[in-house]
This record gives structure tokens, sequence and C-alpha cells, in this order.
């Protein structure tokens, strides 16, 4: 039922809506851990209309693809060329576009849409392969109640705003990761600005090994 309710959300909320929750740009530290990955390609999960980050690797002559699973997000983007149509947990992993993608990066809760332990595993599963040995992944995490438990859930962040979303805790994150062989490079704990400001995020650097 969560996963109904949060396409229900997804598909009839205007775009500009949407985009509201999300940061026009990157802070310090979502670049300053792009440039510790030294990447050469990067796959952004769930990048919208890209302009978030692809703006920004444009200018560090970076390569990028992107995956969107809902096609209205990215409709009107300049950057639509390079943005696949796709659920990370449906995704042709053998598509020549991932060839040479050296870091992921999950921004903005992304997966956070999908719904169930078990799908969670499955998107890291996909995301790890598509990623060459010895690349890196940045990722976010809301830090909530619940986040140093064994398991949080479904969670609705802003009531009557947001909807009902899916949150693993540290703890099941770190036994996917360590099940795919993935090792903590790095931790940062960030504070979001004003409208939001009540929220922490802790990014991860991570490494396939």
């Amino acid at each position: 039922m969560g996963q109904q309710e949060y396409d229900h959300w997804s598909l009839n909320q205007s775009v500009k809506k949407i985009e509201g929750f999300n940061a026009r740009e990157l802070n310090d530290k979502e670049k300053e851990l792009i440039s510790k990955a030294n990447p050469t390609k990067i796959l952004d999960i769930g990048c919208g209309n890209g302009k978030r980050l692809f703006s920004f690797l444009e200018t560090i002559n970076v390569g990028y693809i992107g995956i969107e699973r809902f096609q209205r997000l990215a409709e009107d983007s300049p950057y639509k060329s390079k943005i696949m149509i796709a659920s990370v947990l449906e995704v042709d992993k053998s598509n020549p576009e991932f060839k040479n993608v050296d870091c992921v990066v999950i921004l903005g809760g992304t997966l956070n849409g999908i719904f169930g332990y078990d799908n969670h595993r499955l998107a890291w599963n996909n995301i790890i392969d598509i990623l060459q040995i010895n690349g890196k992944v940045i990722f976010d995490a809301l830090i909530i109640d619940g986040f140093d438990d064994n398991e949080i859930g479904e969670r609705q962040i802003i009531p009557n705003v947001t909807p009902r979303q899916y949150f693993l805790t540290e703890k099941q994150l770190k036994k996917i990761w360590e099940k795919l062989k993935v090792q903590i490079i790095e931790t940062i704990d960030w504070t979001i600005p004003a409208p939001f400001k009540r929220f922490k995020l802790r990014y991860y650097l991570l490494e396939k090994t």
C-alpha cells in the first residue's frame, strides 16, 4: 500500500512542487565527496531533471548518465538525452551507457521511494553490479528517530506535505553493504539549511571491493 501511495503522490504533484523538496545545487560537502571519489563517469540514481548534479559535472569535465523513474520529472530537462527512464529495480545492467561508470551518486533520499527491505537489497545489488571494482558510491541518509535502531520502515517526515517513504536504519544499510563487499571509506554529518534545518543528513563515501 505504501508503494502505491508514494507513486500516486509522485505522479500527481506538480513537478515544481517536487523539485522544491530538493536542493537546486550541490552543497560543499557533496562537492568535496565527488572530489575525493575522483570519478571519470558518474551514474546519478534518481536524477530528476539532472540540473543539480550534471551542471556541476560539466564544469569539472566529468562524464555522466542518469536514471529517473518518473518521466515527467525529466521531460523538459536540457539533459534529457543523458537520462534513462527506468526503475533501479528493473534497470538493464548490461546497457552500454553504464560502461566505465566508476562512481554512483544517490542523493536526496532517492531510495526512500522504494518500499520493503528486500527491494532495497535488490536496488543496491543492481547499483553495485553496474559499478566498476574499486568504484565509489556517494550516498546520503536522513538521520531520523530510529536510525540507530533495528528498523524504521514507513515514515512520513512532514505530515500533510510529504508522502510516506521507506527508511532503512544504519544497521540495515551496513548489512546490505557488507554482503555486497562494499566498505565505508568516510562518513560526514551535515545539517540541512532552512526551511528543513531540523533535519540532518549522513553522507557515506563507499567503495566496491
